[in-house]
């Protein structure tokens, strides 16, 4: 067995390592969106701006039969570490899993990081079976619950189109103070600054759970350059904005992350209002006006996806009114490394 750092990635071994996040996908997740496997293969070779992936691999016999991923931001949270460890269907109970994670550990600590989350599925009341071995492993390795997140799935067509209407007239009744403005692609110069300040306050406006996490630091040329490497991903946007029409502040912001056809889902991102303007139903005006882009734009997309911390009623009970329902809880878990 050998052990080597994806860094630079040649296409054999790259290959290899999409092969085996899709083995690891179809046995512990079948019942889930598909993801684009060309997609992820260019995230590998393009990350986002501020970030570091650094990828090991586990090859046995010519085959990758493990990964880890170390996540590492340049700019903020010089703390924290957000990782991954897979292991092929066909190659676990034989160590791997617990050879690789004192591998992660002590490349987590050489980064100079002093804390580590890992992902562990859950089922929930309902939903398709989820195997309890990944929790049971962390918790064995000293991880605790740090975050419960629900993810969750519903159709573009989901909301009855006249309840969809009656609930759009009703916010944006209450929102006349403000103008909806929506586009596709790259963001308009005038809103490229206003949407970094926004952007470097969202992360610590949802729940966090036990995760000691700061707000990131977003300017204008950040913004601008991880949406150029999203293209060369392959991925859109689809984004919807509020703005006070007095004083032209931007106050709301909505956004899905289009992945490209054979694909026909596209991910709800962030939905956010600052907490100054928040009670004049924007939330919901700038959702629905998004999905209504989302439909019109892109066609192809029939699915929708979202994450939310089972922590937050609030937008989960609006979820609820999209037709959005949960499929399964995917735990974030937490490591101190001292």
């Amino acid at each position: 067995m050998t052990v080597i750092e994806l860094r630079p990635p040649d296409a054999e071994t790259l290959a290899g390592f999409i092969d085996l996040r899709r083995a690891v996908h179809h046995h512990d997740w079948p019942d889930r969106v598909e993801p684009n496997w060309e997609v992820e293969r260019r995230r590998v070779l393009y990350p986002s701006p501020g970030e570091v992936e650094l990828v090991e691999v586990l090859f046995e016999d010519g085959r990758v039969i493990a990964a880890t991923t170390v996540g590492l931001t340049t700019e903020d949270n010089l703390h924290h570490a957000n990782c991954d460890l897979l292991v092929h269907p066909d190659f676990r109970r034989r160590g791997h899993g617990t050879r690789l994670l004192l591998r992660l550990v002590e490349k987590v600590r050489a980064q100079g990081r002093t804390q580590m989350t890992l992902w562990a599925p859950e089922a929930i009341e309902g939903g398709a079976w989820r195997s309890p071995a990944a929790r049971a492993f962390l918790e064995k390795h000293g991880f605790t619950l740090a975050l419960p997140v629900m993810f969750q799935t519903a159709s573009v067509e989901s909301m009855d189109p006249q309840t969809e209407e009656d609930l759009y007239l009703s916010a944006v009744n209450a929102s006349g103070d403000y103008e909806l403005i929506s586009w596709t692609g790259s963001t308009p110069e005038e809103f490229l600054a206003p949407l970094a300040e926004l952007d470097s306050m969202s992360l610590t406006q949802t729940p966090l759970g036990e995760l000691e996490l700061e707000d990131e630091k977003v300017d204008a040329n950040r913004r601008r350059a991880n949406e150029a490497v999203m293209a060369k991903h392959g991925l859109d946007v689809c984004r919807t904005i509020a703005v006070h029409r007095q004083s032209r502040e931007l106050v709301a912001n909505t956004v899905f992350v289009v992945y490209p056809e054979p694909s026909v889902h596209a991910y709800q991102g962030i939905t956010i209002v600052t907490p100054r303007h928040r009670g004049h139903k924007l939330g919901m005006a700038v959702k629905i006006a998004n999905v209504r882009q989302l439909r019109q734009k892109f066609p192809h997309v029939s699915i929708m996806c979202t994450e939310n911390a089972r922590a937050n009623v609030h937008m989960n009970a609006i979820n609820q009114q999209f037709g959005y329902s949960p499929t399964e809880c995917v735990n974030e878990y937490l490591l101190k490394v001292n």
